[in-house]
C-alpha cells in the first residue's frame, strides 16, 4: 500500500520527528560494582509528533482504531518498534517489576509476575522487566495550540510575526484537521539497544543483541488470578493508557554482536496521507510546518489539558 509522497509534509515530519540514532537516553544501568557481569541497555522513545517539549499524543476525537494504521506501524526491527495508542481504552491493573512470559511468541500470552533478580545477573529466557506506563497526554486542539503559541511568544521564543501568522492558520483550519492531527499523533515509537556486558575486570565487554524470533517489547491490557494478558508491542493498534511496557532481559541464549548498532525509528512515511484521506491543504500543510519550525525551536513546556474543547 502506498500513498502519495508529499515532500513539505516529509520535511516538517522530518523536524517534529527526526530519526532517533546516536546517543539514545541512557535508562537502566546496573550495579557499578558487582561479583557478576555488568550490563547497559538503553530505551528510545517518541511521538511521531513532539513539538519540543509539547508531546501531542492521544485524545483524539476520531478514533486510532476505527482506522487500519498497522501498515505505518509496521518497522524492520522487533526492537525498535512503533504503535498506536486508543485513549478511550484504560488500562487499571497490576504492573508487576518483574514477569516471565514462556508463551511470547503467540499472538496474545500470560505473564506472570516473577521476583527481582539482585545484582547483575543474566535472567532467565522469557523474562521481562518493566520499562513504564503508557501515559495519557492532552487532546491537541485548536485552543491547546494557541494556549501554547501564547506561552511560547510570552517567553520570547517564537517571534511575534511568526506567531501572528500562526495564528492566522490556526483559526483558518477546520477542527477536523486537528482531529485528524492527534490519530497521526496516537502513532509512537519506542526502542531498546543492545546490551553490554562485562564478564570481569580485565575482560573485554561483550555485545548482546536482543532475539530476532520473539518480541522484544510486550504491551499488557489486562489482568487475571493467572496472570497478565500481554502482547508484542511491535506494530500493536489501540493500546491502553495505563498499560504496563515490558522490555526483555537480556538472558544467555541472545546472540553476540561484534560492534554496537545504530538506534533508528524514523517517522512513518505516508501516514498523514492515510489518516486524512487526501493531501493536505495548503493552509494545513503551512500551519503543520509552522508548528514544527516553532514549537522545535522554542523549547515550549506543556501546558494544562484542561482545554477539551475545539475552539
Amino acid at each position: 500500500m502506498n500513498a502519495p509522497y508529499d515532500p513539505v509534509v516529509a520535511d516538517a515530519l522530518g523536524r517534529i520527528a527526526p530519526e532517533v540514532d546516536a546517543d539514545p537516553e541512557l535508562l537502566l544501568r546496573r550495579a557499578k560494582q558487582a561479583r557478576g557481569p555488568r550490563r547497559r541497555s538503553w530505551l528510545v522513545r517518541g511521538g511521531v509528533l513532539a513539538f519540543a517539549g509539547i508531546v501531542v499524543a492521544g485524545g483524539a476525537a476520531v478514533a486510532a482504531t476505527k482506522l487500519d494504521l498497522v501498515p505505518w506501524l509496521k518497522t524492520k526491527s522487533n526492537s525498535n518498534i512503533r504503535f498506536s495508542i486508543d485513549p478511550h481504552r484504560r488500562y487499571r491493573g497490576p504492573a508487576p517489576a518483574e514477569v516471565r512470559c514462556p508463551g511470547a511468541r503467540s499472538a496474545v500470552f500470560t505473564c506472570r509476575p516473577v521476583a527481582v533478580l539482585d545484582g547483575t545477573r543474566l535472567a532467565s529466557p522469557h523474562t521481562y522487566r518493566l520499562a513504564e506506563r503508557i501515559q495519557a497526554q492532552p487532546r491537541l486542539t485548536r485552543t491547546y495550540v494557541l494556549t501554547q503559541l501564547d506561552a511560547a511568544e510570552e517567553r520570547g521564543a517564537v517571534p511575534p510575526l511568526l506567531a501572528r501568522r500562526i495564528r492566522l492558520d490556526a483559526e483558518a483550519v477546520s477542527n477536523d484537521f486537528f482531529a485528524k492531527l492527534n490519530v497521526v499523533a496516537s502513532v509512537q515509537s519506542i526502542g531498546t539497544g543492545p546490551v553490554e556486558v562485562e564478564p570481569g575486570p580485565g575482560r573485554r565487554a561483550v555485545v548482546l543483541l536482543p532475539p530476532k524470533d520473539q518480541p522484544v517489547i510486550v504491551a499488557c491490557s489486562s489482568s487475571a488470578s493467572s496472570g497478565l494478558t500481554c502482547r508484542d508491542l511491535a506494530a500493536a493498534q489501540g493500546v491502553p493508557i495505563g498499560a504496563p511496557v515490558y522490555m526483555l532481559e537480556p538472558s544467555k541464549d541472545w546472540p553476540h554482536a561484534l560492534r554496537q548498532p545504530k538506534l533508528s525509528v524514523p517517522a512513518p512515511a505516508g501516514l498523514v496521507q492515510q489518516v486524512f484521506g487526501r493531501p493536505l491543504r495548503p493552509t494545513e500543510r503551512r500551519l503543520l510546518f509552522e508548528l514544527a519550525g516553532a514549537f522545535a525551536r522554542s523549547g515550549a513546556t506543556t501546558a494544562s489539558p484542561s482545554a477539551k474543547s475545539g475552539r
